[in-house]
């Protein structure tokens, strides 16, 4: 039962329409891997800034699996596929959970809870991996022997090629060694295991580069925030302050209950810093399903057994109005959002392979359905903020446009930030206006030939 609501609570939060641009931008990635093959050292669909920065990416085998979904069945498909992952990873974690001893409601009601907060997150990304790998990894933690182990280490290297979240492995390890009840020796072998850890990572088509990609977005934060909803903080989210809230009181509760040598602590204490991550950004609410899933069992252990029926009944009856406000908070379906440019715009550049100028959040579409066009920044921030940073300036100063290599400017009039940058290209003779539908306007540089639109 409680494995089937689970199920239920994943069909009911995960949409099955495409409405996720970095699909579109994986997908991208994927049949570039399949074109192409892996021994790109450069990123080969940007330009301009920091165009000679070491690429690295920890999420091709990801990449790689979401087009060959979208091949196969379409976008369709594609939905379908998420749910089925996401589903697995809530099982997943519910089973590791119950071996560590936690009462399976007490999981269900913890993510009933959260589920409604992180609903906006559930899409076919690489990010949805995240919920399998770790509840496998603290399934074979439990455990402890040693083909468990080494079982443990093998899925640590599948994880550092599957998603950039590989690090959290590392302090599941951690926290299972810091873990009083444990034998001496599963602990001796959990530490041997950390240590190895890193090297783990390696295991891949870019060896050391494997955590390049992820440095860059942590010493870019800051500009990622300012310029990116899903990096600002998630306390502006209404639904997520009561899932949050809740999380840290049980992760202190089960930290100051009991015997001081028996206590939990690293695990509420990973559990608040998950929490704390989650705050500070959006696109880290997932993690706290992990956070759940440490807290299920010593929560279970200091709840008697009416407080723990009570908690379920109050989650999974609350949990189903708060998911309707969660998925009212979904984004529409791509073609709807704001940020997708008009079919003719794409159409006009699908065969080009000039070097585009274009609103940052539309990045997404021109890198699927314009396979050959080179873009001067764009959400994958695979050459780091530098390209970002650019194109802020590039925009508070437009006469940078003609010394940057750009062919093709894409504008959305609806955007202010742009304002500048259109006026000076409408008063410039280095520039023509080329197509305009809606608010969308084309503007090639004069001699360039290889936009072939109106």
């Amino acid at each position: 039962m409680p494995a089937a609501l689970l199920v239920g609570l994943a069909l009911l939060a995960t949409p099955l329409a495409l409405n996720e641009p970095d699909t579109l931008s994986r997908l991208a990635i994927g049949r570039q891997i399949v074109q192409r093959g892996l021994g790109a050292r450069v990123d080969e669909r940007g330009y301009g800034a920091a165009s000679d920065a070491r690429w690295s990416n920890p999420e091709w085998l990801g990449d790689l699996l979401l087009f060959g979904v979208e091949r196969a069945g379409g976008e369709r498909a594609l939905g379908l596929f998420a749910i089925a992952v996401v589903a697995l990873g809530l099982l997943s974690l519910l089973r590791a959970a119950t071996l560590r001893g936690a009462d399976p409601w007490i999981l269900v009601a913890l993510l009933a809870v959260m589920l409604p907060a992180i609903a906006g997150r559930l899409a076919p990304r690489n990010e949805m991996h995240l919920y399998w790998l770790a509840g496998a990894t603290m399934w074979l933690l439990a455990r402890g022997g040693r083909r468990s182990i080494v079982a443990c280490g093998a899925l640590a290297a599948l994880w550092a090629n599957l998603h950039s979240s590989f690090v959290l492995g590392l302090l599941l390890v951690v926290v299972f060694a810091l873990d009083p009840r444990a034998p001496r020796e599963a602990r001796r072998r959990l530490w041997l295991l950390a240590v190895a850890h890193p090297l783990l990572w390696m295991v891949s088509p870019f060896g050391v580069y494997v955590t390049l990609q992820l440095w860059r977005h942590v010493a870019g934060a800051s500009t990622l925030r300012a310029a990116l909803v899903e990096w600002q903080p998630a306390w502006r989210t209404p639904l997520t302050l009561p899932a949050l809230a809740l999380l840290s009181v049980a992760a202190l509760l089960c930290w100051l209950h009991g015997e001081p040598r028996r206590r939990p602590w690293a695990a509420a204490l990973l559990s608040l810093l998950l929490v704390a991550a989650a705050l500070a950004s959006r696109r880290l609410l997932v993690l706290t399903t992990i956070a759940a899933a440490l807290l299920a069992a010593p929560l279970g252990a200091l709840l008697a057994a009416r407080a723990r029926t009570l908690c379920v009944v109050v989650a999974l009856l609350g949990s189903v109005p708060l998911l309707a406000l969660g998925r009212g908070a979904i984004r529409p379906p791509l073609a709807r959002q704001q940020a997708a440019p008009p079919p003719l715009v794409l159409e006009a550049l699908r065969p080009s392979e000039a070097h585009v100028f274009a609103p940052y959040n539309s990045g997404p579409w021109f890198l699927w359905y314009c396979p050959r066009v080179k873009l001067y920044a764009d959400p994958r921030n695979a050459r780091g903020v530098a390209p970002l940073r650019a194109y802020q300036r590039l925009l508070r100063e437009p006469k940078r446009i003609d010394a940057s290599k750009t062919e093709v400017v894409v504008v959305d009039t609806g955007l202010p930030t742009w304002g500048a940058l259109q006026r000076y290209l409408q008063a410039s003779a280095r520039w023509r206006r080329r197509m305009v539908t809606g608010r969308w306007t084309v503007f090639a540089a004069v001699g360039e030939t290889r936009y072939r639109g109106r």
